[in-house]
């Protein structure tokens, strides 16, 4: 892999950040059903972000990235196309209580297309033509008091399968659609919510306690 990348602060408080990463990646496998697999992709990051005081930052995003078909998301019948995804990304993030409270936030829209992901209920991995996720994100992490701390994050999220997957016939080749009821669905293993809250407390003698809670939207996990 190649990559660059520079910020340029083009007028005062205003920065823009330019990117391109170029990757190379081949594998070979001993069974006669598993493929050659040569890639050889780029990828590009690009943003803009406004700082006006030392406590305010805005922020406007986009990123391109990719995951060869290979080791863990190896699919069976032949060389898959690579995972790309796009992520578009708005956010701010704020300082108080003199820097002791930070406070973030963001909207965001995420794209992949040939998307891999293993099946909770089998070593098998479940491949998406092209899906989508809409979604805003509350994160807030600081220091109440000099020994207390606490930490959270709120993220809400609208999943959908904007096209289904093309199976590949191990032995002939052949290719067919995925059920077409799967297209306009909730993508797999995406929960509508993720809610944390942390807490922990400075002990004398060098302790210190913590305390918590996670909780997660339901996920669909099987084919409908």
């Amino acid at each position: 892999a190649l990559y660059v990348q520079d910020s340029i602060e083009f007028v005062p408080n205003w920065r823009l950040v330019l990117g391109m990463r170029h990757d190379q990646l081949s594998a070979n496998y001993s069974s006669l059903t598993s493929p050659t697999l040569k890639f050889s992709e780029n990828s590009y990051r690009a943003g803009l972000s406004w700082q006006p005081t030392d406590d305010a930052h805005y922020y406007l995003s986009m990123s391109d990235s990719f995951s060869p078909t290979a080791d863990l998301y190896q699919l069976s019948g032949g060389a898959y196309p690579a995972e790309r995804s796009k992520v578009l990304e708005l956010g701010a993030k704020w300082l108080f209580m003199n820097g002791d409270l930070a406070f973030r936030t963001a909207v965001y829209r995420a794209d992949k297309d040939w998307e891999r992901s293993t099946d909770l209920e089998s070593t098998a991995a479940i491949l998406t033509r092209e899906r989508r996720t809409n979604g805003i994100e509350f994160e807030v992490a600081g220091r109440i008091t000099p020994k207390w701390e606490v930490f959270g994050g709120l993220a809400l999220q609208d999943s959908q399968i904007l096209k289904v997957a093309e199976n590949r016939n191990a032995v002939t080749g052949a290719l067919s659609l995925s059920d077409a009821r799967l297209k306009g669905q909730t993508a797999r293993n995406t929960p509508p919510f993720t809610f944390n809250l942390w807490t922990t407390y400075q002990l004398p003698a060098g302790f210190k306690v913590g305390a918590g809670l996670e909780t997660k939207g339901r996920r669909l996990v099987y084919q409908p």
